[in-house]
């Protein structure tokens, strides 16, 4: 790690010496004097142009260098600016850049003002950023179109922003060229016209490239911890005291591989008996959501520049200041009653398009809703969110709502990811939620009111307890509405309420019945639902539906699953016969079970138990089984007699227990007993004996009958 250091400041270090030298060439006053007579001629200044054009990298630097010394160049300065520009597209390595960088200074030197402030715009021209609110293409061919478009321009301005950053090191790019009072300055002006209101973030690769190649001489060199170790010995020495120890810092993995298996595996189940969830990947989904501030202009987000000021000074408590507002936002929406509210609400109109909405912004919202169906990851339905805070509007979100409950009944999976969608634009957006809840509150009451109506509207009641289930989950539906649904299927607990019942258990019973400030009254309603359960009188189905549902949200207490306890040596027998025996380690295995302690007990028992068991190895194994057992057979041949013994013994009992879930262990028996004939351990006659049985058991007549024949 320090020699790699050593070398990259090494490396620094030289590239600096090369700047100031060219940038002391560059700054002085004296113009470069040429030793003979100037050659004005249009053909060789026409064969410069051409040259330029094609490139002005290393492969052409020389000759370049020597035209630019003997031609007068004062009529033609533009052109050569213009050619220098367009060289500029094929730099690509680091030598090609100091190539350019060398030509384009030895032209400021020779020309002066006529040249390097008309080159300078050039150059910012070529560095112009892409269109403002840039608007997603509506078809796929357009969107593949632009993103070649995006590439095209990425490649173009990566060696254009490469040089600049150089000339403005060496002195071209500075006050006596640009409006800035330093190059530092102009080219941190182009990064940010680049970056600035660029929705979809295209620009980015410039950014890291620039940042790779001159975050250090624009930018400083990064803070490391092993800076400060140095002052710390040269204090202690002052000080006349110990320096103390510093530790390294542990790694993820190092912390990782301290806790055993067993450690992990009962955290996981005490999880799994408190968390409102059934396991951390669900309630990763469920609470940890992206926070839009960090990738979103937070002019987009409508955020006081006194709140951005505060929230940059406080990020470490930003996680603590966002579940505050949620609560917040929670808390508001306690206060309207559901169902308190008139019986009719008046639907929103949002098949009306406002006239706030410009046509640019509409056709980026049609795009995202039409992408939605497909977001079915946390990554893809977080890119949605951002995408929609670029467009958000009143007239946005209103269209937003409409979509969202207009979706297909039937893929009632995606309801999870579009729950997400809105909780986490609804922390900067409230009023998403709340006309979202409005709708299936809505929606609600009108179901409630056609409980006849079963089979037209199943799939909509499942849509919309499902909706209520993945909000609640959310935090985005007050306690007290989602009781009160609760309650709503319990006082008529009867045709469609069972299924709308069981279906809310199954979305959020769990969430509900641990939650603090929902548990105790969700176990009262449970109990209720039980005696009613016993009470009535329910179809099998229905019977089926309310179990599952109850013991989904409330499972029976079990404890963990037992692991059978092994001692080591049998761990270290299963572990060659199960995992390393193959063809090519068949003579180690060998080797290394003769080497064990065969006049052990519980070796010789182990080894025993693993040769006349051939189900417990797969099954391209038991031929190497047979192998080893007619190896085994010049050492231990008393070993071999009872396994064989006991496979034949294995075969008869398997013929007397007429178990079906045995049948795997029978064919891999008799598939040994055919490998061990094969391996010579048992002749013909055993076989021939063992097909008889195996033909005539149970027939016992005609067993007799066969033999009377014979």
């Amino acid at each position: 790690m320090d020699v790699a250091r050593e070398t990259k400041d090494d490396e620094e270090a030289a590239k600096r010496a090369r700047r100031r030298s060219l940038r002391e060439l560059n700054l002085s006053s004296e113009a470069p004097r040429s030793k003979g007579a100037l050659d004005a001629s249009l053909k060789r200044h026409t064969a410069l142009i051409r040259r330029a054009k094609l490139s002005i990298g290393m492969e052409n630097r020389d000759q370049i260098l020597k035209d630019i010394e003997t031609l007068t160049l004062e009529k033609y300065v533009e052109e050569i600016a213009a050619s220098l520009v367009e060289g500029l597209a094929r730099c690509k390595t680091d030598k090609d850049i100091w190539s350019a960088t060398e030509i384009i200074s030895a032209v400021h030197r020779r020309l002066g003002s006529t040249f390097t402030p008309k080159f300078v715009n050039m150059l910012h021209q070529s560095l112009a950023p892409p269109p403002k609110n840039v608007v997603p293409p509506a078809s796929t061919v357009n969107s593949e179109l632009q993103e070649k478009e995006v590439a095209a321009r990425i490649s173009r301005q990566r060696p254009v922003l490469r040089v600049c950053s150089e000339l403005a090191l060496v002195g071209i790019i500075g006050p006596n060229t640009s409006e800035t009072k330093s190059g530092g300055e102009w080219i941190m002006k182009a990064m940010k016209d680049l970056l600035s209101h660029d929705m979809s973030l295209s620009s980015i690769p410039l950014l890291i490239t620039f940042l790779k190649g001159y975050g250090r001489p624009y930018l400083g060199p990064t803070p490391g911890s092993q800076d400060t170790v140095p002052e710390g010995e040269d204090l202690s020495e002052l000080l006349n005291q110990p320096m103390p120890h510093l530790p390294a810092a542990a790694s993820k993995a190092d912390t990782i591989g301290l806790s055993t298996g067993e450690r992990i595996r009962s955290d996981e189940v005490e999880m799994g008996r408190s968390s409102q969830f059934e396991d951390e990947e669900d309630r990763k989904f469920y609470e940890d959501l992206m926070d839009l501030k960090d990738w979103v202009p937070r002019s987009f987000l409508n955020v006081p520049e006194e709140d951005a000021a505060s929230s940059a000074a406080t990020d470490a408590e930003g996680e603590n200041a966002d579940i505050g507002r949620l609560t917040d936002l929670g808390g508001e929406a306690d206060e309207d009653s559901v169902y308190e509210a008139p019986t009719s609400r008046s639907p929103s109109p949002v098949t009306e398009v406002d006239a706030s909405v410009a046509p640019g912004p509409s056709q980026a919202l049609t795009v995202i809703l039409g992408k939605l169906p497909d977001a079915t990851s946390r990554d893809s339905i977080d890119q949605a969110a951002t995408e929609f805070m670029f467009v958000n509007s009143k007239a946005a979100r209103k269209r937003l709502v409409k979509f969202l409950m207009s979706s297909p009944k039937q893929r009632t999976d995606l309801i999870p990811y579009y729950g997400r969608l809105v909780a986490t634009v609804s922390k900067y957006a409230p009023d998403l939620s709340k006309e979202l809840l409005e709708a299936l509150e809505d929606e609600f009451r009108y179901l409630q009111r056609k409980k006849k109506v079963v089979k037209e509207l199943a799939s909509m009641r499942t849509k919309n307890i499902t909706w209520f289930s993945v909000l609640t989950k959310f935090h985005l539906v007050p306690p007290h509405v989602i009781l009160h649904i609760f309650r709503v299927f319990l006082d008529d607990l009867s045709g469609t309420n069972v299924d709308s019942l069981a279906t809310l258990l199954e979305g959020c019973g769990r969430f509900l019945l641990r939650g603090s400030d929902t548990g105790k009254k969700t176990a009262e309603m449970l109990d209720l639902m039980k005696r009613k359960q016993s009470l009535q009188k329910f179809d099998q189905r229905q019977i089926l539906l309310l179990e599952n549902a109850y013991y989904q949200c409330n499972p029976p207490e079990r404890g963990p699953i037992e692991h059978k306890q092994r001692s080591t040596i049998e761990l270290f027998i299963r572990h060659l016969l199960c995992d390393v025996l193959t063809r090519k380690s068949l003579d180690n295995v060998l080797k290394l079970l003769r080497k064990l302690n065969w006049d052990d007990t519980e070796t010789e028992r182990v080894l025993f138990k693993m040769f006349t068991k051939p189900w417990k190895v797969s099954f391209s194994t038991i031929t190497l089984m047979a192998i080893l057992a007619y190896d085994l057979q010049r050492y231990h041949s008393k070993f071999c007699v009872d396994v064989v013994d006991q496979v034949m013994e294995n075969i008869r009992l398997g013929m007397e227990q007429n178990i079906y879930k045995n049948n795997q262990k029978r064919v891999a028996t008799v598939k040994y007993l055919g490998e061990l004939y094969i391996y010579r351990l048992v002749n013909s006659r055993v076989i021939f004996d063992t097909l008889w049985s195996l033909v005539t058991f149970g027939h016992s007549k005609l067993a007799s009958s066969l033999t009377t024949d014979h």
